[in-house]
C-alpha cells in the first residue's frame, strides 16, 4: 500500500502549517503507544545490565582489588562469566546500595594471615 506523500516545501521554505499540524499528531499518537512499552521494559533494562568488576567497586566506593573479589568470594556478592569475564548484575550493585556496605567492614570480617613474602637470597648465600 503506498501513500500519496504530500508535496514538501524546499528546505528554504516554511512548511504549511497544516502539515506541521499532522506531523505533530501523528508524534503524539506514537508517543502515546510507546510510553506502555517503555515503562513495561524499564525493570527488565536495570535487571539485564551488566557492570564490569570496576564499575561496581566505584558505584559501591569500595576497593576493586581487595574487597570487591572478597565479597564475591564469600558469596556476598553473585556475579556472572561473559566471555571469561565476571560482570556483576546492576541489581546486585543496587542491592547492596539499599542495604549499605557498613557489613563490610574489617570488625565484622574474619582476618585472614597476610601473604608470606619469600626473602631473596642474601648473596653471601649463594656463594
Amino acid at each position: 500500500m503506498t501513500r500519496a506523500v504530500p508535496h514538501l516545501a524546499p528546505a528554504n521554505e516554511p512548511m504549511p502549517a497544516a502539515l506541521l499540524e499532522r506531523l505533530a499528531a501523528v508524534l503524539e499518537g506514537l508517543e502515546r503507544r510507546l510510553a506502555p512499552l517503555e515503562a513495561a521494559n524499564e525493570p527488565m533494562r536495570a535487571e539485564c545490565r551488566l557492570l564490569s568488576m570496576r564499575q561496581a567497586a566505584r558505584r559501591l566506593g569500595i576497593s576493586r582489588t581487595r574487597t570487591l573479589p572478597d565479597l564475591i568470594r564469600d558469596r556476598r556478592i553473585r556475579t556472572v562469566t561473559v566471555n571469561g569475564r565476571p560482570k556483576v548484575p546492576a541489581h546486585e550493585v543496587e542491592r547492596i546500595e539499599r542495604e549499605g556496605t557498613a557489613s563490610f567492614s574489617v570488625a565484622n570480617k574474619a582476618k585472614r594471615p597476610a601473604p608470606r613474602r619469600r626473602q631473596a637470597p642474601l648473596a653471601r648465600d649463594l656463594v
